[in-house]
C-alpha cells in the first residue's frame, strides 16, 4: 500500500505549549540524536501517560561493526522531506521521536526538531508535533524505501543505553587524539566540533560493560547487529506500526 494512503488527518495529540518551549530551549543544530534524548526526558516526567520512541534511521549496514566509524557514515544517505512544499535535505543518520499515546497507533505523533512539520519557522522551535501517519508518508516520500532502514527503541531503554562523546563531529585529524586526552577532550573549544556549537549540557558518555551504546552502533542497520537494543524496520513496517 502507498505510504500516502495511509496518511491519516487527525491533528496530532497537542502536547503543551510549555513544554514544548522546554524541549526547544535544549536544542543544538546537528546533535539530533541529543535533542531527542532530552526531549524523552522532559516527556518521561511529565506524560507518564504516553510511550516514546528514539527512531534512528540511516542506510549503512556494516557485517563488521568496526567499520561502522564516523569517517565512513558518508556511504549512508538518507534523503527526508522536510516540508509540504517537497524541500529536502540528506542525512548520513537522523533521529526523531515518536510518541504514542494510549489510544494506540492512529493517534501517535512525531517530534522532529529538523523538519518543518513540526517547527513554526525556526529552526529548533516546535511549534506542535506531527500525526505520525502524516509525518511518514511526507518525510519518506523521497527517500529509497529498498535501503533505508528505522531503528526504534523504546524511550526508556534509549535513556539507558545512548551514549556519546560527540567525537564523531570533530575533524577526522583532530579525533583520535581527542578521545585519548581528556585535558584536550576538555579543553576542546565549540569551533572544532565541524563549526557547530554543542549542547550546552555535558555529553551522555557510559562505558559499553554498563550497556552504553553510541552512535556507530545505533546506525549499523545489520541483521546481525543484536546487542543494540530496538528494532530494525523497513519504511514500510515503521509506517505500519512494527515497532509497538
Amino acid at each position: 500500500m502507498p505510504l500516502e494512503s495511509q496518511c491519516c488527518s487527525s491533528a496530532a495529540m497537542p502536547i503543551d505549549s510549555g513544554l514544548l518551549a522546554a524541549m526547544s530551549d535544549q536544542y543544538a543544530f546537528c546533535y539530533c540524536e541529543e535533542n531527542v534524548f532530552r526531549a524523552i526526558e522532559l516527556l518521561s516526567a511529565a506524560r507518564r501517560d504516553l510511550r516514546t520512541f528514539a527512531v534512528i534511521t540511516s542506510s549503512f549496514v556494516a557485517a563488521d561493526p568496526r567499520l561502522c566509524f564516523p569517517g565512513s557514515w558518508h556511504r549512508s544517505c538518507v534523503v527526508i522531506t522536510t516540508d509540504r512544499a517537497g524541500g529536502t535535505v540528506a542525512w548520513d543518520y537522523h533521529v526523531f521521536c515518536v510518541v504514542l499515546p494510549p489510544s494506540g497507533l492512529r493517534d501517535a505523533f512525531v517530534l522532529d526538531f529538523d523538519s518543518a512539520l513540526c517547527l513554526g519557522g525556526t529552526p529548533g522551535r516546535l511549534r506542535a508535533s506531527a500525526p505520525f501517519a502524516d509525518y511518514v508518508a511526507l518525510t519518506f516520500r523521497q527517500c529509497d524505501v529498498a535501503t533505508v532502514r528505522l531503528r526504534v527503541v523504546p524511550g526508556a531503554e534509549y535513556l539507558e543505553r545512548f551514549s556519546s562523546t560527540r567525537a564523531h563531529m570533530l575533524p577526522v585529524g583532530l579525533r583520535r587524539k581527542w578521545l585519548q586526552d581528556p585535558e584536550r577532550r576538555a579543553q576542546c573549544p565549540p569551533g572544532n566540533l565541524l563549526g557547530q556549537v554543542p549542547p550546552g549540557c555535558p555529553p551522555i558518555v557510559r562505558l559499553a560493560e554498563a550497556g552504553g551504546v553510541d552512535l556507530a552502533q545505533l546506525i549499523n542497520m545489520h541483521p546481525d547487529n543484536r546487542d543494540v537494543p530496538g528494532k530494525v524496520l523497513s519504511v514500510a513496517e515503521f509506517a505500519a506500526g512494527a515497532f509497538q
